[in-house]
């Protein structure tokens, strides 16, 4: 059978049953566990499937704006959220991204602790509000309605004056060979400068995020630093990110 041929078979399998198992599709199709691999690997990195343990199931549709997004897949990203504040130390100057783990972070961070936050995001910022020993700063500028961030041009140029000890950034698609990318040029330009303005750079990512696409680039895949994943990740998928020098968590 054509490889073309396994692909249709392999996401016509899906659609029916909602989940194809790695061993049934290489008994059906005859083919080794490897080839299987790489056919799910290839679909998975065109958005079409989401690959599990044991298979794949359909990559889930995340709301777009951030009211939506707020409560999908909740108890995922506390998790996410429980590693990352691991990383907070004493006096650090950090910047925290939009998006909706890095507001499930935020709402864990110690009230002992003492940091410097600036951020873009009004949810955070919000939350951050009533934290009593976080010196909080908000980048100004127009309010993107969608994620409830801030972005202008300013904003960049006064990151440039910023040296932060970790970056938290909210993304959207993360991929081996294309890096971080987004779906809005904007939102990715003052992500990017976040990245240069950072020590290091850290991400929160669902499942449903790995080896993805959009069409803007935040940064390469070198320049980030440390990637906090689910438990329930694919072990192949992390470890390619693990051998690029990326620390998973």
């Amino acid at each position: 059978m054509l490889r073309e041929e396994r692909l249709r078979l392999i996401l016509d399998r899906l659609q029916k049953n909602q989940r194809v198992s790695s061993t049934a599709l290489i008994h059906e199709l005859n083919v080794s566990e490897g080839t299987i691999r790489r056919d799910l690997n290839e679909l998975q990195e065109s958005g079409l499937l989401q690959k599990v343990h044991g298979g794949a199931v359909p990559r889930p549709e995340a709301p777009r704006v951030f009211a939506g997004r707020k409560d999908y897949a909740s108890e995922s990203k506390n998790l996410l959220a429980i590693k990352a504040v691991s990383l907070l130390r004493e006096g650090q100057l950090i910047l925290i991204d939009g998006g909706t783990s890095n507001w499930h972070m935020a709402r864990q961070i110690p009230t002992g602790i003492r940091l410097t936050v600036v951020t873009n995001s009004l949810p955070i910022a919000s939350e951050l509000t009533d934290h009593p020993n976080i010196d909080l700063f908000v980048l100004g500028g127009r309010v993107f309605k969608g994620a409830r961030v801030t972005l202008d041009i300013q904003s960049s140029d006064l990151l440039d004056e910023i040296h932060a000890d970790l970056a938290f950034i909210g993304i959207r698609s993360i991929h081996p060979q294309k890096g971080l990318t987004t779906l809005e040029l904007e939102e990715a330009r003052l992500k990017r400068h976040m990245v240069r303005s950072s020590e290091k750079t850290v991400v929160l990512c669902t499942n449903d995020k790995l080896n993805t696409s959009d069409q803007y680039s935040i940064c390469g895949i070198d320049e980030l630093d440390i990637l906090i994943a689910e438990d329930t990740a694919d072990p192949d998928i992390l470890e390619t990110y693990r051998k690029l020098g990326i620390e998973i968590l």
